[in-house]
């Protein structure tokens, strides 16, 4: 994901665009190493990705860059809406054994992972599609089930 511009503001100082640049760098670096992590690992939740990260940044030897926990989060995301990575369909627990969305990485190859905002469509016959007019002309006691005794 690139951005042609820095998010500062033009009365921020100097230290702020210094920042701005290193956090777009370490962004570049980390982004592909969560998806490497996704796609040998998935389907994982944050917190186990998370975990995941930082034993890798551990192992490599100075190699894989540190990151944050929302940095890594926001990684994922970034991969989501590029359409590398989608939630799975069961979810996992997280670490405070709350139910938590779990990733994995999409098949490239695989045609039934491809975005077609249009595929709801194929699963709709016409006699399906009722429209709001059906319902205003229908008598409101019935629809709230009302009795007239």
């Amino acid at each position: 994901m690139s951005q042609s511009t820095l998010p500062v503001r033009s009365t921020d100082p100097e230290t702020s665009y210094a920042a701005a640049v290193k956090a777009a760098l370490g962004a570049s670096r980390v982004r592909p190493i969560v998806l490497d992590i996704v796609r040998e690992k998935g389907p994982l939740t944050h917190d186990e990705l998370i975990a995941a990260y930082h034993d890798r940044v551990v192992t490599s030897l100075g190699e894989v860059p540190r990151s944050s926990e929302s940095g890594i989060r926001t990684r994922l995301k970034e991969l989501a809406h590029q359409g590398l990575v989608t939630v799975a369909d069961v979810d996992g627990f997280s670490n405070y054994g709350n139910a938590a969305k779990r990733w994995v990485a999409v098949d490239q190859d695989d045609p039934s992972f491809v975005y077609d905002p249009d595929a709801i469509a194929a699963y709709i016959d016409d006699e399906d599609i009722v429209g709001f007019g059906d319902f205003l002309d229908s008598d409101a006691s019935d629809a709230v089930g009302t009795d007239e005794d």
